[in-house]
């Protein structure tokens, strides 16, 4: 069986432990075979072309994690996530979403989705962020591999719901254009909590961001438009009335 038909078979029956387990069971063989081949800085590479980098490493090579953060809580927004809430994300990258939640709240679950096997292979077992890598080693952090256009179907069908939702999928919005679709945050609204919160990566181009914030209000959210604190980059807070 394909991996993604076992992975979706299990999310059907609510087997997210499993998934997990598989997941990373998987993202170690391509870590061994493939990832473990590489340079270190073929992996830094590599990491940022796929995810867009995790931060400013102009004055060198060394990142400024202190920024790298802060940016990660702007996406994140880890101030509204409920004590022993549900959160799901949509692009799971070497984990700074991830880290920024874990550091401000506990929660119950947090099922984070991505369809790259190499970036979650550096991310869990030689990620160049070590507190990022310890955040996905949580015990609540359960990690699927796929799409999440396939992942939040099979998600809505199983009874899953979720009282955060960060959607940080892609390079940029224009990049990922699949996955700012009406179609698809309709159902990403729909995996939502009535009253829950959900933060969306906007990217910098004005015509994306426009465009994403007039469907996120014909969703029936009420939204905030939020920038980094230096750089044109928007991320949208909204609430599900």
């Amino acid at each position: 069986m394909h991996l993604w038909d076992r992975i979706r078979s299990l999310l059907l029956r609510g087997l997210v432990d499993d998934v997990d387990r598989l997941v990373r069971g998987y993202c170690w063989e391509v870590y061994c075979g493939v990832v473990s081949r590489w340079g270190w800085f073929e992996r830094l590479r590599f990491v940022e072309e796929v995810t867009g980098g995790v931060g400013d490493r102009d004055r060198g090579l060394d990142w400024d994690f202190g920024r790298i953060v802060v940016c990660g809580c702007v996406v994140a927004w880890p101030e509204v996530v409920r004590r022993f809430g549900r959160v799901f994300e949509v692009g799971t990258g070497v984990g700074r979403t991830c880290y920024c939640v874990l550091s401000c709240r506990e929660v119950s679950l947090y099922v984070t989705v991505d369809v790259c096997a190499e970036v979650l292979a550096i991310a869990l077992y030689d990620n160049p962020i070590p507190y990022f890598q310890c955040a996905l080693w949580s015990p609540v952090v359960k990690v699927v591999l796929g799409d999440a256009r396939d992942v939040v179907p099979v998600l809505l069908r199983a009874g899953f719901r979720f009282d955060h939702i960060i959607h940080d999928g892609g390079v940029n919005p224009e990049k990922s254009w699949y996955l700012y679709t009406p179609d698809f945050l309709e159902k990403l609204v729909s995996l939502l909590r009535r009253g829950g919160t959900m933060s969306v990566f906007g990217g910098r181009s004005p015509r994306v961001v426009d465009r994403v914030y007039k469907t996120l209000r014909e969703l029936g959210l009420e939204v905030e438009t939020v920038s980094f604190p230096d750089a044109p980059v928007r991320v949208f807070h909204c609430w599900k009335r």
